[in-house]
């Protein structure tokens, strides 16, 4: 019995009130064992998202370029810096850095803030961490 059925058990029932509450009871545990079986199911949904987005990010990543290394290193050095900055740092022209910064952007290396002057400034995200990380990339600490 459920606790709805406890409940009523020291209260005299007509037949007919007492069969409601047995079909309430039963339609609620119903109710919980497809609400366990959804979530169960939402969690294996959720993995295999989670499994696709890497194997597609495998299919559709292309390698980091020496200049894109070099940016994200100069991001690192700096913690936040304009294209303008890293341009000069690295001695490049202003719009190579910018489209490589803009490839950066799209495939979830870096973010971008705007500063009190309107200014973008540029962070790394966790993806590139893990890859300067992964890779013995990050600049010494000076």
């Amino acid at each position: 019995m459920g606790w709805l059925a406890d409940l009523f058990k020291e209260i005299p029932l007509s037949v007919n009130l007492q069969e409601k509450v047995t079909q309430a009871e039963a339609k609620q545990t119903a109710i919980d064992a497809e609400k366990a079986s959804l979530k169960d199911d939402l969690r294996e949904a959720n993995a295999q998202i989670a499994q696709l987005k890497k194997q597609l990010e495998q299919f559709t990543h292309k390698p980091l370029t020496d200049l894109d290394i070099q940016i994200l290193q100069m991001i690192a050095v700096f913690r936040s810096a304009p294209i303008a900055l890293i341009a000069q740092q690295l001695n490049t022209h202003i719009e190579a850095v910018e489209m490589q910064v803009n490839a950066l952007l799209k495939n979830g290396y870096i973010e971008w803030k705007l500063d009190d002057y309107g200014e973008y400034n540029y962070r790394l995200r966790d993806k590139a961490r893990r890859y300067l990380i992964d890779n013995n990339l990050l600049p010494p600490i000076s």
